[in-house]
């Protein structure tokens, strides 16, 4: 028994309360480890004879549930003996029988009670559970960048350029708009989609709208402040929730706020609203020679146009919980949470905190490509968007990497949250930062379906750009933000996307919230199976077949 490979803290995604009140529990163990593995718990303060330290207890098996190339993962999941719990793991290989506390390994049961070593859940209680608004699980999301998706023809503001032939950039304009994307509300929904993730729509001089000048304003191009409570009623009457885009680790150099520091440098009265190393050095963007220059302020990534907002000045928090609660107020199920990783934790449970308060029921997504376990602990995010599965869904199909691999990567990223934690996930095909996988995937419609059916079959929403629909082609941003193609186009994957949509529902239907997927491989393929065994899916680079609840789901 190797006990450096035994692994085990009493928090997520180890320890977690499930929805229906029970405790589940799980040990990370090196894959070469031939062990079984039992779980003794009892109540921390229930003794059968408290002056000789005597403790009363229950054993269960533990179960292995996964593996990756490097650890197996036991689990068990049990009612407490009361809604307190201590326990201590009980391990035993050919040769040894050892008890893993919270600190040590004892030799019996009773050393570890003696020095006080047993791991302790605090208590059971409906709010140790991660608070998913019930409305989110399985949501179907439809991003829309707005200005490339669609204006009315009274309005005629959408440009009629050859948008197959045209190059793509940063400041092109289209002319998308609120009332266009009202006149394709029920295309949206007759696609089988019941959310709509958009861009920034805020005051800004630019196509994309991350460098915005005010958040309490609709940009005039897109329309009104009116036209968006007409699009959020006419989404609501379709079941179709609206997501916003909150752009709150930066903002635009045309901002009044920068503008006045620009102007007063020091004597600025928002000069707190930003990082500022050197007052002597401020100018316009446009006048910084090349990203080596040392910068006198700091910016979203190396771009002077969009300076970085002091989330810890009072006044900012200020501004921007108005932001969170006017435009909740008016309607909208949530944010979007832009290069969420920099603003401070504190910050973001005061965001939280407000957005609950206004709307017990919005929802919070935040934008991180990597482990974002430290934010999903009930008092920040909903959710996070799931770049991290994208890339490894991609790899495989594209044949970068073996089915072995894709199956342990797999597994990997399913136990690094608990099943809730997923549920929570924002699982993308593409999005405004990503090529579109028809262009990565060189056309090859077999391969995008079956990456399309893979994503769609794990926990949590699924979203996808606009386009996807008909296979809008399209390499890294800006060339993924083409305009939308209205005429006919060489790809109809709209049929596939309905299915897709449905298949979602339909997978709601039969697995639950408290649900791991587990993954594993047979006669070349990777089966990944929900814990409770009503979904499956049989996948490898050529094929894949879903069975839900003992049913072929056919596409």
């Amino acid at each position: 028994m190797d006990k450096e490979k035994y692994y085990h803290r009493s928090e997520k995604p180890w320890t977690y309360q499930t929805e229906d009140g029970f405790l589940a529990i799980i040990i990370k163990v090196g894959k070469s480890e031939n062990t079984k593995i039992n779980l003794v718990y009892g109540d921390p303060m229930l003794w059968s004879d408290f002056e000789n330290n005597k403790w009363v207890y229950k054993k269960n098996k533990m179960k292995l549930i996964n593996k990756d190339d490097n650890f197996k993962y036991y689990k068990t999941k049990f009612k407490t003996i009361s809604k307190r719990c201590r326990y201590i793991f009980e391990i035993i290989d050919e040769n040894n029988k050892k008890y893993m506390g919270e600190r040590f390994f004892h030799n019996n049961i009773q050393d570890a009670i003696d020095e006080y070593d047993g791991i302790t859940w605090g208590y059971i209680n409906v709010a140790n559970t991660f608070p998913i608004p019930n409305w989110y699980r399985g949501r179907k999301w439809y991003q829309i960048f707005m200005d490339r998706f669609h204006s009315t023809k009274k309005d005629n503001k959408f440009n009629k350029k050859n948008f197959l032939k045209e190059k793509v950039t940063d400041h092109s304009i289209y002319g998308g708009n609120i009332k266009g994307v009202i006149e394709k509300l029920d295309y949206i929904k007759n696609l089988g989609f019941n959310g709509i993730y958009f861009n920034p729509i805020f005051l800004s001089p630019t196509s994309h709208k991350y460098d915005t000048i005010d958040y309490l304003k609709i940009d005039p191009s897109f329309g009104t402040e009116k036209d968006f409570e007409i699009l959020i009623k006419e989404a609501h009457k379709r079941n179709i929730k609206i997501i916003l885009d909150a752009v709150f680790n930066h903002i635009g150099w045309m901002s009044k706020q920068w503008q006045d520091v620009l102007k007063n440098k020091e004597k600025s009265q928002y000069k707190d609203w930003f990082f500022i190393r050197d007052y002597k050095n401020l100018k316009n963007p446009q006048k910084y020679n090349n990203l080596k220059e040392k910068l006198p302020y700091e910016m979203f990534a190396f771009v002077p146009e969009m300076p970085r907002l002091n989330w810890n000045n009072k006044e900012v928090l200020k501004y921007l919980k108005n932001v969170v609660i006017k435009w909740l107020k008016i309607g909208i199920d949530g944010w979007r949470l832009d290069v969420s990783f920099e603003p401070t934790l504190n910050f973001w449970r005061k965001i939280y905190k407000i957005a609950i308060k206004v709307n017990p029921n919005s929802l919070i997504i935040g934008e991180v490509w990597w482990d974002s376990i430290i934010y999903m602990q009930g008092d920040m995010w909903h959710g996070v968007m799931n770049y991290p599965i994208r890339n490894t869904i991609t790899k495989y199909i594209e044949g970068k990497e073996n089915l072995k691999t894709f199956v342990n990567k797999l597994n990997k990223h399913q136990m690094m949250y608990t099943p809730l934690q997923q549920n929570g996930m924002f699982n993308l095909i593409t999005s405004h930062d990503t090529a579109r996988w028809i262009t990565t995937l060189k056309n090859d419609l077999n391969k995008y379906k079956i990456g399309m059916i893979m994503m769609y079959f794990l926990q949590g929403s699924t979203s996808i750009f606009y386009g996807e629909e008909i296979g809008l082609p399209g390499n890294l941003d800006p060339d993924c933000r083409r305009p939308m193609v209205w005429n006919k186009y060489k790809n109809n994957l709209k049929p596939f996307i309905k299915k897709l949509n449905k298949m979602k529902t339909k997978l709601n239907k039969h697995t639950s919230r408290d649900e791991h997927i587990i993954g594993k491989i047979k006669n070349n393929k990777a089966i990944f199976e929900y814990e409770f065994k009503k979904a499956k899916i049989k996948i490898n680079q050529k094929e894949v077949e879903v069975i839900i609840n003992n049913e072929k789901y056919e596409f």
